[in-house]
């Protein structure tokens, strides 16, 4: 008897098996229609937002330059990141520290810094400023020129004093994290020439030491002259060749080329050292003044100077500037 319950229960159990298998067939198709939905809503959710199209302008401050490109970086306090930086291949002139209004082309690789082709680029005002004889890209390209470790550098401010005729240019280097602001505070002066009430001042670099005097010469972007100006001084202080200086000149000034004149004074301008490096700017200009070129520099300029951490080495590039091709050379030199 328990045998034939169990049949019962068995018959009955396969009865009721057999009504429910199409119910659980219908179920089974909605539990993987509805899982096939919820992919495809995945699907979706996980491809984000359509990329916009690459920007057709962009402006900024031109903070270094190489042969046939330049880096351009910007700042804004919106929310992100806050900041764009692009090497932006160029054939035409553009001068350090300018603000520049680029007109892009092609496409951008989206590394950072970015890679662009411009197909133009046309200078912001860059006229000096009530207050100042130096216009904004003269004081931004001195400030890059004393901070030229920064890798990735970002102008973040400038802005100027009035009363005193300073600038104040707020920059930091946007690949180091932390970001450490740096103020660069700068006369309202041109590099090179600038007059002042008794006296003549020349702002540039120590390149060469002739004898008893010492040359001096500042390429301040884009000379109309199409070469630095270039000072030879006598003083009785001693200077070395790399440093960045201002000369005080005190009575005439032979106009050749180049010029020559008596220095009252001469007051050294420090320059920072960049993170992790081991020589400071100076040094490694004047290692690359020291150099054997073929054929030699006859006067000398600093064009830029670059700092590389990576490879813990500096690229200085020299002009010459009694070139008729401005005689570019690009010296690398171990930070060390």
């Amino acid at each position: 008897m328990i045998q034939v319950s169990n049949k019962r229960r068995l018959g009955r159990s396969s009865g009721a098996a057999a009504a429910r298998a199409p119910l659980f067939r219908l179920s089974l198709a909605l539990l993987l229609l509805l899982a096939l939905v919820l992919s495809g809503c995945s699907d979706q959710a996980n491809s984000g937002p359509p990329v916009p199209e690459g920007k057709n302008e962009i402006s900024g401050y031109v903070v270094k330059r190489d042969k046939n490109r330049f880096l351009l970086t910007s700042y804004s306090s919106g929310q992100g990141r806050g900041t764009e930086a692009l090497w932006i291949r160029f054939k035409g002139d553009v001068p350090l520290g300018g603000r520049v209004a680029v007109e892009l082309e092609g496409d951008i690789r989206t590394s950072y810094p970015g890679m662009g082709q411009a197909k133009s680029a046309r200078l912001l005002d860059s006229s000096a400023t009530a207050g100042s004889a130096r216009p904004e890209s003269s004081a931004v390209a001195e400030a890059l020129a004393r901070y030229a470790g920064l890798r990735v550098p970002v102008i973040k401010e400038t802005r100027l004093d009035q009363a005193s005729g300073q600038w104040a240019v707020i920059l930091f280097d946007d690949d180091a994290s932390p970001r450490r602001e740096r103020t660069a505070r700068v006369k309202g002066l041109d590099w090179g020439f600038s007059s002042r009430e008794d006296s003549t001042l020349f702002t540039g670099y120590v390149v060469r030491k002739v004898g008893g005097r010492y040359l001096l010469t500042a390429y301040n972007g884009a000379p109309s002259s199409g070469r630095a100006e270039a000072l030879l001084i006598h003083t009785g202080k001693s200077l070395r060749p790399g440093q960045l200086v201002e000369a005080f000149v005190s009575g005439g000034i032979d106009e050749s080329y180049p010029a020559q004149g008596k220095a009252e004074d001469v007051q050294a301008i420090e320059t920072d050292r960049p993170s992790g490096a081991f020589l400071l700017p100076e040094q490694a200009v004047a290692r690359a003044l020291e150099r054997r070129l073929d054929p030699p520099l006859s006067v000398p300029a600093v064009k830029d100077i670059r700092y590389e951490a990576g490879t813990k080495s500096w690229t200085i590039l020299l002009m010459d500037s009694m070139a008729e091709d401005d005689g570019e050379s690009t010296i690398e030199v171990a930070d060390q």
